[in-house]
C-alpha cells in the first residue's frame, strides 16, 4: 500500500510542469488568499493585431468567468490588460465615443519572474512567468456587484497571481 502511495505521489509530481515548463499561453495561476484563478488561453484567431495574450479570470464565488485581453499600444509600450463586464449593453456608438464604457478593469499587466518584475511577455508561446501582477484588479471586482460573494468568509483576494499549474 505504501508503495502505491508513493509511485502515485511521484507520478503525480512528474505530471505537474513547473512555470519554465510550461507556455504562458497554457498557464494556470491561483491565489493563496481566494480561490480566484486566472487561466491563459490561445489568442483568438480574430484578434487585434496587438492582442499578445488572452485570458479568463474565473470568480467562482459569484459565478463569473471574467474575459481579459492584453494589447501593446502600436506594438510597443506596456503591456495593457482590459476585461470587460460580460453583461454591458452599450451600444457600438456609445463603446466608439468612450472605449472604456463597458471596462471593469484596464491597467499595465506585470509579470514577475525570480526577482525580476516587468512587463508581461509579447508572445505566448514562451514559459510562462512565475507571477502575474493586475495592479487594482481586486479593488474592481470590490466596487462591482461581486464584492459580497467574492469577499464572504474568510476569502481576500488580492492583484497578484501565482503559477499554479499547465492546462492540457
Amino acid at each position: 500500500m505504501q508503495a502505491m502511495t508513493i509511485a502515485a505521489l511521484l507520478a503525480a509530481a512528474a505530471s505537474t510542469a513547473s512555470a519554465a515548463e510550461c507556455q504562458m499561453a497554457k498557464a494556470v495561476y491561483g491565489q493563496a488568499g481566494s480561490n480566484w484563478t486566472l487561466q491563459f488561453t490561445p489568442i483568438p484567431r480574430d484578434a487585434a493585431a496587438n492582442q499578445v495574450a488572452a485570458f479568463t479570470v474565473e470568480l467562482p464565488n459569484s459565478g463569473d468567468a471574467l474575459v481579459g485581453a492584453v494589447h501593446v499600444p502600436n506594438g510597443f509600450g506596456s503591456s495593457s490588460g482590459w476585461i470587460d463586464e460580460p453583461a454591458c449593453t452599450a451600444s457600438a456608438d456609445e463603446v466608439r465615443d468612450d472605449p472604456e464604457v463597458c471596462a471593469l478593469w484596464h491597467a499595465t499587466v506585470y509579470a514577475l519572474d525570480g526577482e525580476v518584475l516587468g512587463q508581461l511577455p509579447q508572445d505566448d508561446s514562451v514559459p510562462a512567468p512565475a507571477q502575474i501582477l493586475l495592479p487594482e484588479f481586486a479593488e474592481a471586482v470590490w466596487y462591482s456587484l461581486r464584492r459580497d460573494a467574492e469577499w464572504a468568509g474568510d476569502q481576500a483576494p488580492g492583484d497578484a497571481f501565482t503559477f499554479a499549474r499547465c492546462a492540457d
